[in-house]
Parts: structure tokens; C-alpha cells; sequence
């Protein structure tokens, strides 16, 4: 990666971040991080399969999009021209165009694309008629998604860990267990951090973000997270019907 300095503040944190989490799993055992890895498989999955519901129907209640996307039109401002497009696949492609993401995550153009394009038709049958509408309202229904998956992600590990850990607090592992755990420990932490910077992928061209968008650009190991997140976890950008 030529270029790009050695490590950046952000590597530097990523790796405070995973070192903590070696010596975490290295203090706890093998069995207590086993329950901790437990119950973030099954907080992924719970996360997954009912982030999208939970979000519509939260929708339908209280008509939360629409509230955010008024919210966020006041901040995420696009270029007049760009913005009083009629929405269209062609408009869609100029407006990725426009766009400038951090280097080093390939991932994360085809990911917004997918996510964009596959909302165009939806879009239009709710009644948006231009890029800027359509970008805001996009953006909207990807803060609640990704909300609500954070939450139910949350308390679901928080359940099965503790229930796993139950389980298994007579057993005692001999010999390596000290040693597994701070492997598991370690990895959980990247696999947390991957969840972290892919949820953020799509926020990094607002203003707010632009030192994160900076670090992120600069990075040795922040792109690399954030493509594992966008390559094998693409429910985060699903649709809202």
C-alpha cells in the first residue's frame, strides 16, 4: 500500500483495542470467552434476520424515517445541481460519481451501489423525485437499520453469553486455556471492530466525518476490517419496503 504512512491514530487505536482484548481472554479463560464468541454468533444472526422488520414496523408506528430524513437534509448537503436531479439509474450513477470514499476498501462503492440501486424503484413508487430527496430518505431508512441492529445485537450477546457462560462455569479447561482464551479475545475484538468501521462505511462523506474519512484513508488496518464487514455482512443494507 504505497503511500500510506506506517500506522496512523486510528491503527494505533485498533490496536490498543485488540491487545486489550488478548489480555482480557488471557485473564478469563477459554470457557468464558467461548460463551462470549456464543453469544456474539447468535447476536449476529438475531441481529440479521430481524434488524429489517423490527425497523419497518418501528417505522410504521411513529414515522421515524421521515422524521430523520428531515433531520439529516439540514447536514448532509449535496451540490444544488446534483441534488434537483430526477432520480433515475442515470442520476444514481452521478451521484456515485460525486462521491469521494476512502481509499482502500474496494468493498465499500459496490456495497453503496447495491444498496442505492436496488432502492430506486421503491423510491420512486413512494413519491421521490430527485437524487437529493432520495440520498436523505435512503440514508434514513440505513440509520434505523442500523439502530435497531445495534440494540436487539446488544442485548441478544448479552443473553446467550451469559447463558453460555452459565453452562459452562463448572468446566475447566487444562493446559491451554489461558492461552485459547486470549486468542478468542483478540478475534473477537477485530470481528467487533469490523462490525464498527462497516457500519460507519456509508457516514464517512458527511462533514462531521471527515477526520474519520481521513484516518480511515490513511490506515493500514481500517480498510481491511471494514471490508470484511461490507463483503460478508450485506444485510446491513438492505431496504426497508
Amino acid at each position: 500500500m504505497e503511500g500510506r504512512p506506517v500506522m496512523n491514530w486510528l491503527d494505533l487505536v485498533i490496536l490498543i483495542i485488540v491487545v486489550l482484548g488478548v489480555l482480557s481472554g488471557l485473564r478469563q479463560g477459554a470457557g468464558r470467552m467461548l460463551a462470549r464468541w456464543v453469544g456474539l454468533i447468535v447476536a449476529l444472526i438475531a441481529a440479521a434476520l430481524s434488524a429489517p422488520p423490527i425497523a419497518a414496523w418501528a417505522d410504521a408506528q411513529w414515522g421515524l424515517i421521515a422524521r430523520s430524513a428531515a433531520f439529516i437534509s439540514r447536514y448532509v448537503r449535496l451540490p444544488r445541481e446534483l441534488a434537483e436531479l430526477e432520480l433515475s439509474t442515470a442520476s444514481l450513477a452521478a451521484f456515485l460519481e460525486h462521491l469521494r470514499l476512502p481509499g482502500g476498501a474496494p468493498d465499500l462503492l459496490p456495497a453503496l451501489e447495491h444498496f442505492l440501486s436496488q432502492n430506486v424503484a421503491p423510491a420512486l413508487a413512494r413519491g421521490t423525485a430527485t437524487i437529493g430527496a432520495f440520498v436523505h430518505d435512503g440514508l434514513a431508512r440505513l440509520l434505523l437499520v442500523v439502530s435497531v441492529f445495534l440494540m436487539v445485537f446488544v442485548v441478544a450477546r448479552w443473553i446467550a453469553a451469559a447463558a453460555v457462560a452459565a453452562i459452562l462455569s463448572p468446566l475447566r479447561l487444562a493446559g491451554i486455556d489461558r492461552m485459547l482464551g486470549a486468542a478468542l479475545g483478540g478475534l473477537e475484538r477485530l470481528v467487533l471492530l469490523s462490525i464498527a468501521l462497516g457500519v460507519l462505511a456509508p457516514w464517512l462523506t458527511m462533514p462531521a466525518l471527515i477526520f474519520l474519512h481521513t484516518a480511515v484513508d490513511g490506515s493500514r488496518f481500517a480498510p481491511m476490517l471494514m471490508n470484511i464487514f461490507l463483503r460478508y455482512s450485506p444485510v446491513i443494507y438492505r431496504v426497508i419496503p
